[in-house]
């Protein structure tokens, strides 16, 4: 199983108030990954640490999990008051949601909210997790004559917090926290302890992003004072080491970091006594930097004990008063005892919605058809690495060019790094319509229609596929093809299935699937694929460049859906040939029980094309998983993350970074029965454990059943009053002498199987509703 470790964040907001006694509730977040099968065991990955005095807890602690594009990952995210005044096992549930990895990841910034039932907002980040180690960056900060916020009577109790920056999808410009200091009772010149921070957290392992520290007085209702911020980065850090003195009158601050407070120099300095990177790949940002000595003595400048005194634990700070939490920046797991980690989150493009526009206006078929022709597939290509020039194929419009090919990145991204750069996958489905299939009215066959609205394996395969790569397609508009099948006397070979070039969501598919069989088209033959995958290379070459244009990334998949061999192979391996340099990936399901022996060519496509073309193929014979979608969707999507990858990184186009966003805001989803709170069991010393498996176990095993069910009890056997709307549109023609035994389907007529009688449709090319099918690419 192709998987990849992603990083999860958590943040809430306006939570309700669950404690009593006039005091706040000090939230803490466990995050439990559920089971996808009975065979499989739900378990709490581990818990956040508490927020003391706060309704919009702003969680360091991260999560990593294992993710797998073909399979669903989910996760429940149950919120708690910790309550130590109560006894144990009376922590006080605060909300409950559940997400899920994918859905996430193809969101806008990778990041989902969700309500609460208890009122507030869960919000959830998802980025890729570091694939290298960078190693720990070890500090000890003292503060200098800072300015006292206490007030005339008081002196104030300072800490710090240190983040980094990210662009938020949601607010644009804002700083993830990743570690929060201990506080220092009433002391203006504090020396805090040592602590770790994980290099590819804070910075990526850029030794020269951005750094923010920021400084606070500690109050115990959770309403800290701001003091004053720094920037800086690690390499700054580095350089800014000073030994540390036995005698605090002879500190050296020449190196000290100026903490300012409202655009004023005046709030005091920050010295460094200890930076030093630890262990884990070095850095190509580090530059040159040579380390300031420092002390070999841990005891110089001890501090009092009045600033030695600690007020609370660490990580049991609420947001200051000032810090005003973004609604949709989450954080990340640290390990705890003793130290957090943390790591660089890229925010996707802006999201850019157009219409199928790859398709030819429609023109009238013309009388000669045989005169059309298909696109040479003989015109040499360059190679993959190569950006394809516009006049290397007539596939292609005279003014459409990739991008100019660039030097690979240094380091190969992963899926998840593009995605979490914005990219999107669209889909596209060809459907086959030939007579091979059998009578859609008789029960058994491939296209049966069931009254009651069962799903037939056509249909399965649609949902079960077409349910996973919806969530990475922000517009879920789909352009569905037919092929096999002849409208009057033409058989067309790419026709448009839907009164839509693209279709909204799959239930919308589904609809045009069944409403194609009102349209008169009679199932023929023979099965040929060249025509949809030379359309879906197309488009995905248009949606790539129109893409580009306002800085967004696509690449298309094509899912075509057959009961039977190709009938020309050889036509097929060159329209793949010509379709490998586009940002395509080709999934073939074989539906029924034929012989696909020869179909595993598209398993070895690049093996057989002796490795001058990119492996785009994949085929999958659904009768191997008819009892087990998920074994469906992770066989046919395996390999799509590295052909996405391979094709971006060959040409050196690196995922798109973070992007400011503050014109967009993140819309929570309400709650659904899925958003329980989990059956937990806190144990004596801090342990977690599921006390039973209510709500957390799901069957991903079966496929849905019925229409209905999938779309919450919306009827889509309910045809259009206009037989126009679903006539199928022919957006590619082909003919060809060869012919299987048709099938003609007509509501209103007889139906014949290979080889017997079949209404032929009327006479001039004429479909039911007196038009004929339209052609958008007649002759090229």
């Amino acid at each position: 199983m192709n998987s990849q470790r992603v990083r999860l964040e958590i943040h809430a907001a306006k939570l309700t108030n669950v404690a009593k006694h006039f005091s706040t509730s000090d939230p803490y977040a466990v995050v439990t990954i559920l089971a996808n099968d009975a065979n499989e065991q739900p378990r709490v990955l581990g818990k956040t640490e508490v927020i003391k005095n706060s309704l919009n807890p702003r969680w360091v602690t991260h999560f990593d999990i294992d993710y797998c594009i073909g399979k669903l990952t989910r996760i429940n995210i149950g919120v708690y008051d910790d309550d130590k005044t109560k006894e144990l096992g009376s922590h006080k549930p605060m909300g409950s949601a559940m997400f899920e990895i994918g859905q996430v990841l193809g969101t806008r910034g990778n990041v989902k909210a969700k309500q609460l039932r208890n009122g507030g907002t869960l919000f959830v980040r998802i980025k890729a997790a570091p694939s290298c180690e960078f190693g720990t960056l070890r500090l000890k900060f003292a503060g200098y004559q800072l300015k006292n916020v206490d007030g005339l009577f008081g002196k104030s109790d300072p800490f710090f917090e240190m983040s980094y920056k990210v662009q938020d999808a949601a607010v644009g410009l804002t700083w993830q926290p990743v570690y929060r200091s201990q506080p220092i009772k009433a002391d203006l010149n504090p020396c805090w302890l040592p602590f770790e921070v994980d290099v590819g957290r804070i910075c990526g392992g850029d030794y020269n992003q951005p750094i923010q520290v920021k400084l606070y007085d500690y109050k115990s209702n959770g309403k800290h004072s701001w003091m004053g911020t720094f920037e800086t980065n690690v390499n700054a850090l580095l350089a800014a080491v000073v030994p540390e003195p036995v005698d605090k009158q002879n500190v050296d601050i020449s190196k000290a970091f100026s903490v300012a407070k409202r655009g004023k120099v005046a709030a005091g300095k920050v010295i460094v006594f200890e930076a030093q990177v630890n262990g884990g790949a070095a850095s190509s940002n580090q530059g040159s930097i040579t380390l300031a000595p420092m002390s070999a003595a841990v005891t110089g400048y001890v501090p009092t004990a009045a600033a030695s005194a600690i007020i609370n634990e660490p990580t049991s700070f609420s947001p200051p008063e000032q810090y005003v939490p973004p609604q949709t920046v989450m954080p990340e797991q640290y390990v705890q005892p003793p130290l957090q980690q943390a790591h660089i989150i890229h925010e996707p493009s802006t999201i850019f919605n157009s219409q199928a526009s790859y398709l030819p206006p429609p023109v009238p078929i013309v009388p000669n058809l045989a005169a059309a022709t298909r696109p040479t597939a003989s015109v040499p290509l360059p190679p993959p690495e190569a950006a394809k020039d516009a006049s290397s194929s007539d596939l292609e419009s005279s003014d459409y060019s990739l991008p100019p090919p660039m030097a690979p990145p240094e380091r190969k991204p992963s899926f998840v790094d593009y995605l979490s750069g914005g990219l999107e996958i669209e889909m596209c489905i060809a459907i086959d319509f030939t007579g091979s299939n059998g009578d859609p009215r008789i029960p058994g066959t491939l296209h049966y229609m069931d009254s009651n609205g069962r799903l037939n394996d056509y249909e399965k395969a649609i949902t079960a596929v077409g349910s996973i790569l919806a969530r990475y397609d922000t517009n879920q508009r789909f352009p569905v093809w037919g092929f096999g099948a002849k409208f009057g006397s033409q058989i067309q070979h790419c026709f448009q299935v839907g009164d839509e070039a693209e279709l909204n969501r799959i239930p919308s598919v589904l609809k045009a699937y069944r409403n194609v069989f009102q349209s008169g088209l009679t199932m023929s033959g023979p099965t040929v694929f060249a025509e949809v995958i030379d359309m879906a290379a197309a488009k995905a070459r248009s949606s790539l460049e129109a893409g580009s244009r306002v800085g967004r990334q696509i690449y298309t998949l094509l899912l075509i859906l057959t009961d039977g061999e190709v009938s020309d192979l050889e036509l097929t391996k060159r329209a793949l040939h010509n379709a490998s340099d586009a940002p395509l990936s080709v999934i073939v399901v074989g539906i029924g029980n034929a012989d696909f022996s020869s179909m595993h060519y598209f398993d070895n496509f690049q093996a057989n094309a002796g490795g001058k073309h990119r492996d785009i193929c994949k085929f999958v014979e659904f009768n191997r998983y008819r009892d087990d979608k998920q074994a469906l969707t992770r066989e046919t999507l395996q390999e799509i993350p590295d052909q996405l990858t391979e094709y971006f990184w060959r040409r050196g186009i690196p995922p798109l970074p973070s992007v400011n966003g503050s014109q967009s805001n993140v819309t929570a989803d309400a709650p659904t029965d899925e958003d329980t709170d989990l059956n937990l069991s806190f144990g004596a010393n801090g342990e977690i454990s599921l006390a039973s498996d209510r709500g957390a176990i799901y069957d991903d095993t079966r496929y849905i059943s019925t229409i209905d069910s999938m779309t919450n009890g919306t009827n889509l056997y309910q045809t259009s009053a206009s037989p126009t709307s679903c006539q199928p549109q022919v957006v590619s023609s082909h003919n060809t002498s060869q012919e299987a035994g048709p099938v003609q389907y007509n509501p209103n007529a007889s139906i014949g199987v290979a080889g017997g009688p079949y209404v032929a449709g009327n006479a001039g090319g004429m479909n039911q509703s007196g038009m004929a099918p339209v052609l958008a690419n007649s002759a090229r």
